[in-house]
């Protein structure tokens, strides 16, 4: 067990295991709203973004983290800092998108997956619809900065996807609220969309083809392969798409607590309601080592 809060800080929502044995996982971070309208924040608030910390489990080591204030951008102050014009700095966070949110937390972000393969992360970012992509072969310093690491880009986001309003971009808009980025062993990436239909969810995967290139005022959006949906299907909050072996696809509802097991081309196959809600559904075959482990 590993406990890593503070006044200023809190680790939250997911985290995922890198093969060396070191965990990552997301925290919320304070900033005052003094220190926010310095960064050129429009509110009259504290906000919460997202960091990312890498920790040793067994010394409570921090041997790596990235912190989202380091790559605002803004256009609403040119007095302040980070001013810029938001669709010529893809690579950049508008620290305003969600800036009416009164509590602070403007990003909300709700699941963080690892690509050791390419040392690249994945966040799914509720409150931006997006999905991001975070060089993780940056040291901590060049994770704070615009330079360094396979893209030598530091710490600014090497892709996004799902939601191209959030850098006044083109494309297609494919997430309104979104969680868990599941890579697949295919390289594509399945996500649940909790409400791209207006009242209405999605599971959507796309095809992903590192390495990344992000281009202002071009379309950047990767193509959907396999989309899921059903006019009852809905959860605002939390839920999950997974690939079975057997090509069919895992669904967890979440607030309405149902699994939904569909095939490839959309049929209905077998559904659960017995659950109350699901955080996320997991398939493991019968002979997996995760099941015998528990005498099941």
């Amino acid at each position: 067990e590993v406990t890593y809060s503070d006044t200023d800080y809190r680790a939250h929502h997911d985290f995922d295991y890198l093969s060396n044995g070191n965990i990552i996982f997301l925290v919320w971070e304070r900033v005052t709203t003094t220190e926010a309208q310095e960064m050129g924040f429009s509110g009259n608030n504290a906000i919460y973004p997202e960091s990312i910390v890498e920790l040793n489990p067994l010394t409570n080591e921090v041997v790596w983290e990235w912190h989202a204030k380091d790559h605002f951008v803004q256009d609403y102050d040119s007095s302040k800092a980070n001013y810029g014009v938001i669709a010529d700095n893809p690579n950049k966070i508008d620290i305003n998108y969600n800036s009416s949110q009164s509590d602070g937390d403007i990003m909300h972000a709700n699941g963080i997956t690892i690509d050791e393969t390419n040392d690249l992360l994945y966040v799914t970012v509720n409150y931006y619809s997006e999905v991001w992509v975070i060089d993780h072969s940056t040291s901590t310093t060049e994770a704070a900065s615009s330079t360094g690491g396979n893209y030598n880009l530091g710490g600014d986001l090497v892709y996004r996807f799902g939601n191209p309003l959030t850098y006044d971009n083109t494309g297609e808009v494919t997430l309104n609220r979104v969680h868990y980025p599941n890579l697949l062993d295919t390289g594509n990436m399945l996500v649940f969309s909790n409400n791209i239909y207006n009242g209405q969810s999605a599971a959507i995967e796309y095809e992903l083809s590192p390495p990344y290139t992000l281009v202002a005022g071009q379309d950047n959006e990767p193509s959907v392969t396999w989309e899921f949906t059903d006019s009852s299907l809905y959860s605002l909050t939390t839920s999950s798409a997974s690939r079975m072996s057997n090509g069919n696809t895992l669904i967890g509802e979440g607030t309405a607590g149902t699994i939904w097991e569909v095939s490839e081309s959309g049929e209905v196959l077998w559904q659960n309601t017995n659950y109350n809600s699901i955080w996320r559904t997991y398939p493991f075959e019968i002979d997996s080592p995760a099941i015998t482990a528990l005498g099941l």
